[in-house]
């Protein structure tokens, strides 16, 4: 199994939230600074996804998507949106 497989498992396991998504989305990366430059987007805003003090704007998520190589999913990052994706 590889790590890619056991992400996989974890994001896709009952009960993942969208901070757990976001925690995912920043191991990938490495660090919020570092998903941050490829998003091109203040770590800050990554820190407030990470915290819950916002949440990823509809006009990011498919960005991040892409990034996660479909790791985590638009309707993880954002459940209250599902006829948007």
């Amino acid at each position: 199994m590889t790590i890619s497989d056991i992400v996989i498992a974890v994001v896709l396991e009952k009960g993942t939230n969208e901070k757990q998504c976001n925690k995912k989305v920043i191991d990938i990366a490495g660090s919020q600074a570092k998903l941050a430059q490829v998003l091109g987007c203040a770590q800050s805003l990554i820190s407030a996804w990470l915290y819950g003090k916002k949440r990823v704007s509809v006009s990011r998520v498919p960005d991040i998507v892409v990034f996660s190589n479909g790791v985590v999913q638009t309707h993880e990052l954002r459940p209250d949106l599902p006829t948007v994706f």
